[in-house]
């Protein structure tokens, strides 16, 4: 399985000035992971508009779009005018037996599921701020562009070659950015359109993010059961480095689920302790955003309000 984008260069496309289209592609394709075909085809009528979240079922087929871009439409970063569809788009029309939308993957298989994707509005707020702009601020059916306009969109974000390969890479993306959230491969199955194997072949094959260390609860968790701990003690049990068990130490300070009793060098050496607010979930301030991740809450607060 090749790698998606890694998280620094997700946020480094996200920085950009982006047009309608590359806007969709870099936001609801790596926190869904859907096909070119559904995004192009995404309609008001398969998103469940919830309090905390949005449901998008794409179902197996459906008819194709009722509109498309006006000459020239996608090129801004607002929603192009529409034009009335006299005849499908060219996808539906040359793959589509029924001449209309039906949910493919590259390969050419049909789903025999509804794909059901999750964005919830704090974690996917990227994404929610573009369909909420397209289907409520503008009102629109659908998203009513054609496939290869979407590959196309992908091309230019990551200046490659004109291929489908591009949108591949941005649909591998959505395993990685909620694993660098501190999601785990069934948690992140149920936001978007992979299975929990396919989630972490992507995920060991992408640069910056992994499942392999010991997640935050229970680093803490073999804190309280030993405490007091040392470093060279901690790094012992866990198997780790020094250097890397005495960064999220101090880490985990900063944060409030950790003290140390002497943080000078030199003997004793300092021992570290939990608070009382060790396995308590770490709490956005500016939001209700919650997680048991200290990589989460730290790429929570840069991704989404430090930069702000």
């Amino acid at each position: 399985m090749k790698p998606g984008l890694s998280p620094t260069e997700w946020q480094q496309l996200r920085e950009e000035e982006h047009s309608y289209l590359e806007e969709a592609v870099t936001t609801v394709t790596p926190y869904t992971g859907i096909s070119s075909n559904a995004l192009a085809h995404l309609r008001d009528e398969w998103i469940s508009w919830k309090d905390d979240f949005i449901l998008i079922d794409i179902p197996p087929e459906d008819s194709c779009n009722d509109y498309k871009m006006s000459s020239g439409g996608g090129l801004s970063n607002e929603p192009p005018m529409y034009d009335h569809r006299v005849e499908p788009c060219i996808r539906c029309k040359n793959e589509g037996k029924t001449d209309g939308f039906e949910n493919l993957e590259p390969s050419g298989y049909t789903r025999t599921k509804v794909d059901q994707v999750i964005l919830h509005r704090e974690i996917a707020s990227p994404a929610v701020e573009f369909i909420e702009t397209v289907f409520q601020v503008y009102n629109r059916p659908e998203l009513g562009v054609i496939p290869d306009s979407v590959h196309e969109a992908a091309n230019r974000v990551l200046n490659g070659e004109k291929s489908e390969h591009d949108y591949c890479k941005l649909k591998r993306t959505a395993p990685v950015i909620y694993a660098h959230y501190g999601l785990s491969c069934d948690d992140i199955s149920q936001l978007t359109t992979y299975r929990p194997s396919t989630i972490k072949q992507i995920v060991q094959t992408t640069p910056g993010v992994n499942f392999d260390n010991i997640s935050t609860v229970e680093f803490l968790r073999v804190i309280s059961n030993k405490e007091p701990v040392t470093v060279s003690e901690l790094s012992n049990e866990l198997g780790y480095y020094r250097s890397p068990t005495h960064t999220r130490l101090t880490n985990l300070k900063k944060e409030g689920r950790v003290t140390v009793s002497n943080n000078n060098p030199g003997r004793p050496a300092a021992t570290w302790t939990t608070t009382s607010q060790w396995n308590k979930p770490f709490r956005c301030s500016e939001c209700d955003f919650t997680t048991y991740s200290l990589g989460g809450i730290r790429t929570h607060r840069g991704q989404i309000h430090e930069q702000n």
